[in-house]
């Protein structure tokens, strides 16, 4: 699981100043990688039918040549959206090639996430993320929170949304976690190769 490598990530600004703005932080995914795995996603009926969604987070493995060489499992869902995107996957690999990556390092490994919604509305996300954001600028803090906090929950592994919080922990005075959601910020910028949203379409 990521989640245990986060509490390892920790710096200390005690002496620092960090001036970081919420664009550097948006996600920035490898657009070949997107497409190939958005074009041969799709939600499954029975899971659709059942009303099922869930989150699912792959580990892969890109050799010393650029190829994508092996997939790890390291957060499973439903075995219907498992097949899925075990599927899309497969195909990805098969079609693979190294420009594919757009320049970022081989020989080392990346995250996929996969993000089943059988109802929430394609472009929620985005839509709060601003609406967040002009909450933390009038310095609405509570009220942010749980927004952040309710998003993070449909969205566990969107850079963006742990940025959002940081800044909400800074501004209150909570140096602890500011650390540690900013390190989880720049973890997930730098580790997660493609995050594809399946919207159930009723």
């Amino acid at each position: 699981m990521v989640k245990p490598l986060f509490s390892t990530l920790f710096i200390l600004f005690s002496s620092i100043s960090i001036t970081f703005s919420q664009a550097e932080f948006k996600a920035d995914y490898p657009q070949k990688i997107n497409e190939i795995l958005r074009k041969n996603l799709k939600f499954p009926a029975e899971s659709r039918q059942k009303g099922e969604g869930g989150n699912i987070l792959l580990s892969i493995k890109i050799n010393s040549k650029g190829m994508l060489d092996s997939v790890f499992v390291l957060e499973e869902s439903h075995t219907p959206l498992m097949n899925e995107v075990m599927k899309s996957v497969a195909i990805l690999k098969e079609n693979w090639e190294p420009e594919y990556l757009e320049g970022r390092e081989i020989d080392t490994k990346y995250l996929l996430n996969f993000n089943f919604k059988p109802e929430l509305a394609l472009g929620r996300p985005i839509r709060y993320k601003t609406a967040v954001s002009k909450l933390i600028e009038k310095e609405k803090y509570q009220e942010a929170m749980g927004e952040i906090e309710r998003l993070i929950a449909e969205n566990p592994y969107d850079p963006e949304l742990y940025f959002l919080r940081s800044q909400v922990y800074k501004n209150t005075g909570e140096t602890t976690k500011f650390q540690e959601d900013f390190m989880k910020t720049r973890y997930l910028k730098k580790e997660m190769l493609s995050e594809v949203i399946i919207q159930a379409v009723r």
